[in-house]
């Protein structure tokens, strides 16, 4: 089974070497910083786990992961935990944003602060707020002189 599909994707890209000029090995995680993300429409729930790249012969990766700012998802941007895991060499933690249909290299990334994202609730509209049901519906807002009392 795939992501529902109107769930778009961003790509992205890495490569790494040593200063002997070898290229690396290793992985390259990423975990989404959510712990669900809702497709509306989809009847499905997205539960974000590790994605783990290995790194190839040249030290590099590409993979497609789901965007971060996709207007048809629930929350909308997120933001993404990569970890960076060298056979020789350190590790390193960061953040990223994975925009839709761009390509995100890792060697040119700010990191950003981690982030859940926004909930956003999508559903039929209501109906229209006219002058009388603002009125009515401001009454029960506190320091509105109502008669339920202050909250």
């Amino acid at each position: 089974m795939s992501l529902p599909a109107q769930y778009e994707v961003g790509t992205v890209t890495g490569k790494w070497i040593a200063l002997d000029s070898l290229p690396m090995s290793g992985t390259v995680t990423f975990e989404a910083n959510v712990p669900r993300v809702v497709v509306p429409g989809a009847d499905v729930v997205v539960v974000p786990v590790k994605i783990v790249v290995q790194l190839n012969v040249v030290g590099a990766i590409s993979v497609d992961l789901p965007a971060t700012d996709d207007p048809d998802i629930s929350p909308q941007g997120f933001t993404y935990k990569v970890t960076e895991t060298f056979t020789r060499g350190q590790s390193r933690t960061y953040n990223i944003l994975v925009p839709k249909g761009v390509i995100t290299d890792l060697s040119s990334v700010v990191d950003v602060n981690p982030y859940p994202g926004i909930t956003v609730t999508k559903g039929d509209p209501g109906p229209p707020l006219t002058p009388k049901t603002a009125v009515a519906n401001s009454a029960a807002l506190p320091g509105s002189g109502n008669t339920l009392g202050d909250f």
